[in-house]
């Protein structure tokens, strides 16, 4: 079970292609979402726009982000980050998402591409990108027209690609000789495109397919743990043994002790602002990964955490708690805690008097300093404090 080798500590490895392929259209569309979300407020100006269609593009399930400022975090940062290619685009433009399921997906993407879909023809016509998500892995290389054999291989898929729809039949190629899909789609919206300006080009590189594949490697990479825990548990992202999500934890908390109105005096807003700053600094001092937040038993430390990291989406969904200071260095140690989630914000409730050195020791220096610890003790040592 050590060193990451239990199936239980896992985490974001655990997702595979299978797994977004289970996904009903609207599970797909919601991961899409959240995913899309949660990156603009990584790497773009606070000022974007994230949204569904407007009124006059309905009914539809598209996604829209406009992009008003240049990134925070360039396209080239993303990937050296993360090591993954980012979803969004780095120009100062609008960007449709298309999210796709199902077998015909293609099919459907070629005939909105053809005489629908007029969100993604604005933004493609206005300079923004296209980008089409998809649930299933695909074969997106181009055949060969000199490839005699590929040729053969491709009459036979077409052949059988015979989709039936409200009782008619129609064949329709999925990929056509020596093109992509994505060469394909650029050539129909360009058609498009120069029906509203003679002299428009082909939206070269603003059309972009993003397969299960795709998002399989983006999502082991990102680890994105501010994902919902419904999504997490559809994409079989494993829990931590021992580790609670902070919802979980305010409901055995509250359930132990009651719920009396939190009122936050000028003390109490002080303490939430320096955890605030410390959780969201950019450092590479190892206190700046670690506090201790110290007070006598029940006076409401715990209560204080909770409403802290409550108050702000991304901190709530990146938190985790440890009942104890043994299954705190059970996550860190036994099941790799950062490997698998390297921005969880680790809560140590009820670490007690001389153990808060051991919490210290088991943040690595050399870790990026997106990892965060927040601790609570009655001792003292580097410290928020309480009353």
């Amino acid at each position: 079970m050590a060193n990451g080798t239990s199936r239980w500590s896992l985490g974001w490895d655990d997702v595979s292609p299978d797994a977004l392929r289970q996904l009903d259209p609207g599970e797909f569309e919601g991961l899409c979402s959240e995913l899309i979300s949660l990156e603009s407020k990584d790497r773009h100006s606070e000022d974007h726009v994230f949204e569904g269609p407007p009124a006059k593009y309905s009914p539809g399930k598209d996604l829209g982000l406009r992009i008003k400022s240049p990134p925070r975090k360039s396209n080239a940062d993303f990937r050296a980050e993360w090591n993954v290619a980012p979803l969004t685009g780095d120009l100062v433009a609008y960007t449709v998402f298309s999210c796709k399921t199902g077998a015909n997906w293609q099919k459907t993407v070629l005939d909105e591409a053809r005489n629908g879909s007029p969100w993604a023809l604005d933004a493609l016509h206005g300079g923004g990108y296209f980008v089409v998500l998809v649930n299933l892995p695909i074969d997106r290389g181009p055949t060969s027209p000199g490839n005699k054999s590929a040729k053969k291989s491709l009459k036979k898929k077409l052949a059988k690609s015979t989709l039936k729809t409200k009782g008619a039949s129609t064949s329709i190629p999925l990929s056509a000789p020596g093109k992509t899909l994505t060469d394909q789609l650029e050539e129909i919206y360009g058609d498009r495109m120069r029906t509203i300006a003679p002299g428009a080009s082909n939206p070269i590189d603003r059309i972009r397919i993003v397969d299960a594949n795709d998002l399989k490697d983006y999502i082991c990479c990102r680890k994105p743990n501010e994902l919902s825990l419904a999504l997490r548990n559809k994409l079989a992202a494993a829990p931590i043994p021992g580790l609670l999500m902070l919802d979980q934890w305010r409901f055995y908390h509250d359930r132990d002790r009651g719920t009396p109105p939190f009122v936050l005096d000028p003390k109490r807003t002080t303490i939430q602002d320096q955890l605030r700053s410390l959780l969201t600094a950019d450092t590479d001092d190892p206190y700046g990964r670690v506090a201790w937040l110290i007070g006598a038993p029940g006076v409401g430390e715990t209560r204080l955490v909770v409403e802290t990291l409550r108050s702000d989406a991304l901190l709530r969904q990146r938190a985790l708690v440890a009942p104890s200071f043994e299954e705190a260095v059970a996550a860190a140690r036994d099941y790799g805690l950062y490997d698998r989630y390297p921005t969880a914000i680790l809560i140590v409730d009820d670490c007690p008097p001389g153990r808060t050195r051991g919490v210290d020791a088991m943040v690595d220096i050399d870790q990026p300093p997106c990892e965060r610890w927040a601790g609570r003790a009655h001792a003292d040592g580097a410290r928020v404090e309480s009353e």
